[in-house]
């Protein structure tokens, strides 16, 4: 959500770590070991950009953020951790790759006016006409007409939906969902549709006699 959000609207998302420690996560866990000072340091480390690189840097020593993390949150945040709820249990780091994603905050501008325009110039016409072919197809075979008219109906919509959400969803980031669900319905729909052509194709027709 937040790679299609970023791209139609944008994205400027604090990691989960830096939005905790800003929130005063950590002055509930002073008795742990954890210092005001070793707070700023993780604080300057999370709004950093060598987040990788600095994580267990030995020239910093004890002042590294995997250093802090050992004495200030693994007494809780660990998985066998004796101390600490089952919450924090669930939130483990101990290692790396438990740490880095939930470390790395997320800046996405949105795609340029003019390539979004040629984008939905492009999609409209070529999804447009695969929907009507799609749709002919599945007319020309032995299945319920209301339920392939219902289906249709659902295929249109959900392609208008999708297509017309893109420039207003700048605005109002909450349209991302209307880009999501028309998409996903006008996708599933199509797929069902040419799976009923196929299979009219292949079953065998009722003959009679005579």
């Amino acid at each position: 959500m937040d790679d299609i959000r970023g791209a139609y609207h944008g994205v400027e998302k604090e990691s989960a770590l830096l939005r905790v420690l800003e929130h005063g996560h950590a002055d509930t866990a002073f008795d742990s070991g954890c210092t005001p000072r070793d707070r700023d340091l993780l604080l300057d480390w999370l709004r950093g950009d060598t987040l990788s690189l600095s994580y267990d840097n030995l020239d910093i020593g004890d002042d590294a953020p995997a250093e802090i993390m050992a004495r200030s949150c693994i007494s809780c945040h660990a998985r066998q951790a004796a101390a600490g709820s089952d919450a924090a249990r669930a939130i483990p780091l101990e290692y790396w790759d438990d740490v880095a994603p939930l470390a790395f905050s997320r800046s996405i501008s949105p795609t340029d006016t003019s390539v979004v325009l040629a984008s939905m110039h492009a999609h409209s016409i070529s999804l447009g006409m695969l929907c009507v072919l799609v749709v002919l197809l599945s007319f020309a075979t032995r299945w319920s007409r209301p339920v392939l008219g219902w289906l249709t109906l659902i295929a249109g919509l959900g392609l208008a939906l999708d297509l017309g959400s893109w420039f207003l969803v700048r605005d109002h980031a909450g349209l991302v969902w209307v880009i999501v669900l028309g998409g996903s319905a006008f996708s599933i729909v199509t797929a069902l549709l040419l799976c009923a052509t196929l299979l009219d194709l292949w079953l065998p027709r009722e003959t009679t006699a005579g």
